[in-house]
């Protein structure tokens, strides 16, 4: 007989509790009683603690990383929006000479000062 791994039809359709008989002890492993669980690490065991605080450690090194990347997205939409305002004549299908100038002075200058308010912060706060 042939067996049903997913969303196929079998030819034989007898005995569909059968198909699915091995299902029941892995879902067991997904947390329910009696479960060991199942580990990032393979092998249906639990993670050791020094596994675990690497994991913690990866976990907490990713978050950070889509922190700053959230801060830079954010700060080149404001220098966006402020070189836009600042700079932007009548929109057309090409920037002017000096629209392009603008736009380069204007993020270079906005990038200088949010740099310098930070080390401003940064010196503050020691």
């Amino acid at each position: 007989r042939g067996e049903r791994w997913c969303c196929g039809e079998d030819e034989d359709d007898e005995g569909d509790e059968d198909a699915m008989s091995g299902w029941g002890s892995t879902s067991s492993s997904f947390g329910g009683a009696g479960s060991s669980g199942i580990s990032p690490s393979g092998g249906g065991r639990e993670p050791t603690e020094q596994e675990q605080a690497r994991m913690l450690a990866e976990i907490q090194q990713l978050q950070s990383q889509a922190e700053t990347q959230v801060r830079v997205q954010e700060a080149l939409a404001e220098i966006t929006d402020k070189c836009w305002d600042k700079c932007m004549g009548k929109p057309g299908t090409k920037l002017s000479s000096s629209e392009e100038s603008c736009f380069a002075n204007c993020a270079e200058r906005f990038l200088e000062a949010s740099m310098f308010v930070q080390r401003r912060l940064l010196k503050e706060s020691r």
